[in-house]
């Protein structure tokens, strides 16, 4: 083996690993632009496709793509008699740019496609689109004898896959995202866009893909010539025009600058020199990527108006930008007259058209019919969840801390703190949730302080703590209905202190007060436990008596009246002694609750007309 081809072997070794970093920089992508509660299900997604593609067109998809075969096919298997130099390199190569076209697919569907819908249509990409279309193009390519697909021999061009890769797994994506439907909540009067969970992560998923594209396109001609370095200045020169352009129109629109714009202009720049990076020079490279980062800016907007959710817009860079690129392509192929330049245009297009039929009707009738046998999206609950959850089981301190919270939702119980890992990256958010919780218990005790107070004041006298007259005549309602319910008399006392405007006047109204509550705790303590007592206003009180004929309540309300007489008021250095009058009548089923209450305080006017310190009956 002589220096050039070691030097095109090694080359061609460092390009695959290359073209393999862009399934890193795929997974920062994806997991960047979409919501935290789905980067797991994208880790496992990317690493299945990457496994089931590389396995799958190593085994069976190169054979069909570049072995013996018809212009529309070749043969699955390996023929080492048909196998070119160097095969195993060659293989890898491939390899990439099959799990490169797979991967398209996640970013589309992400978020909302089931893990076995997505293995499914990973196998029949890597299996029955990918290939096929491969061998139309590039059959012949390796081989020379009898492995020319039918574009190939019709002089169609497409360097480093802008149709074979991009365009392919585009159209394979914009079947998917079709068949599975938008996100929740993603279009509709209530429609918002997914906010993403890294753009930093994004930005790197960017630059990984952009020197994964440098492998791409410099080892797309098996070789390590003087073209080379100008492939790769193309490369690089088409991602910085998507880029510029991106910028400037989202500017023009939205008047600041947009960083997913950025970034996917730029890879709609390197798609758009893809299919003619051999047949320009950086500065027809740099246009090329401007007008490719305006197509990418329409197609986006376009979609988004359609109400098609492409998570990743992977339909308008990939799909629209390899149909641009390859287009291209054919106005930039040697021509000699406006003749060979439309019999270019004509090839190219009748590429694009086929291979666009081919892969979008496939892939949609495989996703239509699978959809029928198996969950091609998860359920909408799995999606408001998440799929790290729903698909893979995965539990997180946010996870842990948004459990806690939906018990106290459903408890209503929100005095106990929420708990997590004190290092984790919820810790923060848990520390200020649970200050807030505090908080709001402490204001919520404060209010049910104030409120219980409200409510005790508004049924009870200040000074005595009584009942005050609302509350009395609210229990005077209640038991009269007792009363006529159960036909068992009760009895009602109005007890008025004697001459009291001659303590007041005597001894000042701080003792007047005093000995209001002096008589108030007389009665507390003299009554039964059920008795309801309360304060009417100024130096009167009613007593309530359940279950109680007048006469035995005459017989309380006398030794009441005894009692008071015989146990004065010290206060301040001095003794008040003080007399009481009382008026009582019964409530009974055939009067109501103001009739008793009256007939009462008319037997107290006679008591006192009777000269005080006792008690009478009413009527």
């Amino acid at each position: 083996m002589d220096f050039n081809v070691s030097a095109d072997l090694i080359w061609l070794l460092v390009c695959t690993c290359l073209v393999m970093f862009m399934q890193a920089g795929f997974t920062c992508l994806e997991s960047g632009f979409i919501r935290a509660k789905n980067s797991i299900n994208v880790v496992v997604k990317n690493i299945a496709d990457w496994c089931i593609s590389v396995s799958v067109f190593s085994g069976v998809g190169f054979g069909l793509m570049f072995l013996s075969g018809n212009g529309f096919v070749g043969i699955p298997g390996f023929d080492e008699q048909l196998l070119p130099a160097n095969w195993p390199v060659k293989v890898l190569f491939q390899a990439m740019f099959c799990a490169t076209a797979v991967t398209l697919i996640s970013g589309a569907v992400a978020e909302r496609m089931s893990f076995n819908g997505y293995v499914f249509i990973a196998i029949i990409s890597s299996l029955a689109i990918y290939p096929v279309t491969g061998h139309w193009i590039w059959g012949g390519t390796l081989i020379s004898i009898d492995t020319q697909g039918w574009l190939y021999q019709l002089g169609f061009h497409d360097f480093a896959g802008a149709t074979v890769v991009h365009s392919v797994g585009g159209w394979i994506a914009l079947a998917a995202i079709i068949v599975i439907g938008p996100r929740l909540g993603r279009f509709g009067q209530d429609g918002a866009p997914v906010e993403p969970t890294s753009l930093p992560l994004s930005a790197l998923g960017f630059f990984l893909l952009w020197i994964g594209w440098l492998g791409f396109n410099g080892g797309s001609a098996m070789r390590l010539d003087a073209d080379t370095p100008l492939f790769l200045l193309n490369t690089m020169f088409g991602g910085i025009g998507g880029i510029t352009a991106a910028v400037v129109v989202v500017y023009i629109k939205l008047r600041k600058t947009n960083v997913r714009y950025m970034i996917n202009g730029g890879l709609c720049g390197l798609v758009s020199v893809t299919a003619m990076v051999d047949l320009i020079s950086p500065v027809q490279a740099c246009a090329a990527g401007m007008i490719g980062g305006v197509i990418y800016v329409a197609s986006s907007t376009f979609l988004q108006r359609l109400e098609i959710d492409d998570a990743l817009d992977v339909v308008p860079v990939h799909l629209a930008g390899g149909i641009f690129s390859t287009f291209a392509a054919g106005i930039m192929l040697p021509a000699q007259n406006l003749t060979e330049l439309f019999n270019n245009l004509g090839i190219q297009i009748i590429g694009i058209i086929a291979v666009g039929v081919y892969a979008f009707s496939l892939s949609f009738a495989a996703l239509f019919v699978a959809q029928k046998v198996m969950k091609l999206r998860v359920s909408a609950a799995a999606e408001v969840v998440g799929l790290n959850i729903w698909e893979h089981g995965a539990t997180t301190s946010q996870l842990d801390m948004i459990r806690q919270m939906a018990l106290q939702v459903d408890s209503g119980d929100f005095t106990r703190s929420i708990i997590v890992e004190r290092h984790s990256d919820a810790s923060h958010i848990a520390a200020f949730y649970n200050a807030v919780l505090e908080r709001f218990n402490t204001s919520q005790s404060e209010k049910d302080t104030l409120l219980k107070k409200a409510q005790w004041l508004s049924d009870h006298d200040p000074l005595t703590s009584l009942f005050n007259r609302r509350a009395l005549s609210r229990e005077l309602s209640n038991e009269q209905m007792r009363v006529v319910r159960y036909n068992r008399p009760s009895s009602v006392a109005i007890i008025d202190i004697d001459l009291f405007k001659t303590i007041n006047d005597t001894h000042g109204h701080d003792v007047g007060d005093e000995a209001i509550r002096h008589i108030a705790a007389l009665l507390k303590e003299n009554l039964r436990e059920h008795d309801i007592t309360g304060r009417l206003g100024g130096e009167e009180f009613c007593v309530l008596l359940p279950e109680t004929a007048v006469h035995s309540a005459q017989t309380a309300m006398e030794k009441l009246r005894s009692i008071i007489e015989t146990s004065p008021l010290t206060f301040g250095g001095i003794t008040v002694s003080m007399t009481v009058s009382i008026g009582i009548a019964e409530l009974h089923p055939k009067t109501d609750a103001d009739s008793a209450l009256k007939a009462a305080d008319i037997a107290l006017y006679e008591a006192k007309q009777a000269g005080r310190n006792r008690l009478h009956i009413g009527r």
